[in-house]
């Protein structure tokens, strides 16, 4: 696989996969219960995208917890 060089479908397609991404994440945490912890670097816009399955009720999930 190569980099997409068109900026605009690269920009497109990185966002459809990355809400593709977290729902899959969402949904195994729920049907198998799993403590889960996401973290996705996007460098071209320096952001970080973060999903954590843990509640503040239950405790959210700690690196140290592994």
């Amino acid at each position: 696989m190569a980099v997409i060089d068109d900026r605009t479908k690269r920009i497109n397609l990185k966002s459809k996969r990355k809400k593709t991404l977290m729902k899959k994440v969402m949904e195994m945490s729920q049907l198998f219960n799993l403590g889960i912890f996401l973290v996705i670097h996007d460098h071209e816009f320096n952001k970080v995208y973060e999903y954590n399955s843990g509640t503040y009720e239950s405790g959210l999930f700690q690196i140290d917890d592994v």
